[in-house]
Order: structure tokens, then C-alpha cells, then sequence
């Protein structure tokens, strides 16, 4: 996730019931946070 400049932290970090789910922190205006989402829905 480097290569695209975004964060997500694993769901475990949040209980056991945050496994198989990570967590974005939604914190930036609404154009940085549709460019994450486009960086991540390239994301392979």
C-alpha cells in the first residue's frame, strides 16, 4: 500500500471480532478520501 500513498490498519487490532476486516480512518475532504478509494480500487 506504500506504492499508492494510503493507510488501513487490520481489524484484529480491534478486537476479535475485526478479523478478516481492516479499518480506514476516514479523516481527510471528500476529494482526498475518493482519491484513496480510486488508489486502492487499483490496487493489486
Amino acid at each position: 500500500l506504500r506504492e499508492i500513498g494510503t493507510v488501513i490498519t487490520p481489524g484484529l487490532g480491534f478486537g476479535s471480532g475485526g478479523e478478516g476486516w481492516f479499518r480506514i480512518s476516514l479523516t481527510a475532504d471528500d476529494e482526498a478520501i475518493a482519491e484513496g478509494a480510486r488508489r486502492l480500487a487499483g490496487w493489486k
